[in-house]
């Protein structure tokens, strides 16, 4: 009886033992599976913000592209400056985080710093498409005066020579020696000269539409001219 009952307690701390060590096992395993499990979530996180910051380097270079595209380093230095200063220091930040050790690794700064480049690309970009545009606007200014100048200065040229024309007919009304055949070339030449009118240059002036005030101002004053010289020709062959 008493080897039956030592027989059987033996048997009974053999079964307990096994008991500890499965169950250690099952803790092992599942402290296995948790870490694995924490490992892939970070691995996911990671991946995901990895991904964004990619689409930050994207952004990037596209907002850089529009600023060189606008000619920011001409235009707008000081914002170009500071446009590179910041993408800098976004890159570093990346390729630091690429080299950083897998659990501490977090690109969450690494975007913010790329969407503040980006922010700084759109404002050199901005600048310097303003400063192309006041550029091109004075330099139209400029040309508009210029053209408002000369046509301004034909016409006043075109008025002098119209009254050169007429102190002519006057001169030549005043000749004592008229030849019989003189007074109707006369009344001709008096009045071209009386034809002779700037108030459709003055209205073209007055429209800005310089170029065609001025060349017709040229073309006109080289009609008067011919008058003039005609008269000068009469007023020489009557010996006035």
């Amino acid at each position: 009886m008493a080897g039956e009952i030592a027989s059987g307690g033996s048997g009974s701390g053999s079964g307990g033992g096994s008991g500890v060590r499965a169950a250690r096992f099952d803790l092992f395993a599942a402290a296995l599976l948790a870490m694995a499990a924490l490992l892939l979530a970070v691995l996911v996180v990671q991946a995901r913000e990895r991904r964004a910051a990619q689409a930050a380097v994207d952004r990037t270079a596209a907002a850089f592209a529009a600023a060189e595209t606008a000619e920011a380093r001409v235009w707008s230095k000081e914002e170009w400056a500071a446009a590179q200063t910041a993408v800098d220091a976004a890159m570093a930040d990346l390729h630091a985080q690429d080299g950083s050790p897998l659990f501490v690794r977090s690109y969450t700064r690494t975007t913010t710093l790329l969407d503040r480049a980006v922010a700084a690309a759109d404002a050199a970009r901005t600048a310097a498409e303003s400063a192309r545009h006041e550029s091109a606007s004075a330099q139209l200014a400029d040309v508009s005066a210029r053209s408002a100048a000369e046509a301004g200065a034909a016409i006043d040229r075109l008025l002098i020579t119209i009254e050169e024309a007429r102190n002519l007919v006057a001169q030549l009304e005043l000749c004592r020696r008229k030849p019989r055949d003189f007074k109707k070339d006369l009344e001709d030449m008096k009045g071209k000269v009386d034809g002779f009118n700037v108030t459709d240059l003055q209205g073209m002036y007055a429209r800005m539409d310089y170029a065609g005030a001025r060349a017709q101002a040229d073309s006109l004053r080289g009609q008067v001219d011919q008058v003039i010289a005609d008269m000068q020709a009469a007023k020489t062959k009557i010996k006035c």
